[in-house]
């Protein structure tokens, strides 16, 4: 989504938005978007790209992906005629936010990647935190859609590293596969054997928890501090 959002949203509406993608209540994500797109005069897209925390810059796409929340396990055929059918007809959040993302991308003729790869205040993506928290389908889902496999977090850690750092080696190498420009290396510098080494022995493992919350940012770890498992009866 957006990088920067160019409307204003009640602190309340954000924070609903961010909390229904983080806990998989879409229904309750739908009927909001419609709403304030209503009152605003704009698209449920444009209310789902203004709402970005300010402090991490996680976006609904970043809570949905870290949380895995997706049914789908295919890799659908992109740039056809009915890429929007594809993923609307799922019924899962990050289905649902890419059919947004990706049909607003097709009527404009703009490129879908450029929607999928939004940097949060840690440099992190939504594929970052779909494969540190090892959520396979989600992954796969991300990577058919056009997510950047190659971008670098402020770390200087890819979604590869990621995966592997969290023992998600499945995840790793579905990534390896689907990945477009990984034979460039990190920050697309060609991989040696010494420097694959160095990189993947510099930082220690993250600590082992369930589905992160999003809350706090660790430049030093790569992707989050303090690992929480996901209180679905909580608040962002």
């Amino acid at each position: 989504m957006a990088a920067s959002p160019t409307l204003h949203l009640p602190e309340d509406t954000l924070d609903d938005i961010l909390y229904f993608a983080r806990t998989n209540s879409l229904s309750d994500l739908k009927e909001l978007l419609a709403e304030n797109a209503a009152i605003q005069r704009t698209t449920p897209l444009a209310i789902l790209t203004a709402a970005v925390d300010p402090y991490s810059g996680n976006d609904a796409l970043h809570m949905a992906s870290a949380n895995g929340h997706t049914v789908s396990t295919r890799r659908p055929a992109l740039n056809t005629f009915d890429i929007k059918l594809i993923y609307s007809t799922t019924t899962d959040m990050i289905g649902y936010i890419l059919s947004l993302l990706l049909s607003s991308a097709t009527s404009s003729n703009s490129t879908p990647s450029l929607l999928l790869n939004t940097t949060n205040t840690a440099g992190n993506t939504p594929l970052h935190y779909a494969c540190l928290n090892g959520h396979l389908a989600a992954t796969k889902l991300l990577l058919s859609a056009g997510a950047d496999a190659t971008i670098v977090n402020r770390a200087g850690h890819d979604a590869v590293y990621e995966a592997e750092v969290g023992g998600h080696d499945s995840v790793a190498s579905i990534v390896l596969e689907m990945g477009i420009g990984l034979e460039r290396g990190i920050g697309g510098v060609p991989v040696t054997e010494d420097a694959g080494t160095a990189q993947n022995g510099m930082q220690p493992k993250l600590e082992d928890g369930g589905d992160v919350a999003l809350e706090e940012e660790d430049l030093d770890s790569g992707v989050t501090k303090g690992m929480q498992t996901l209180d679905v009866d909580g608040r962002p």
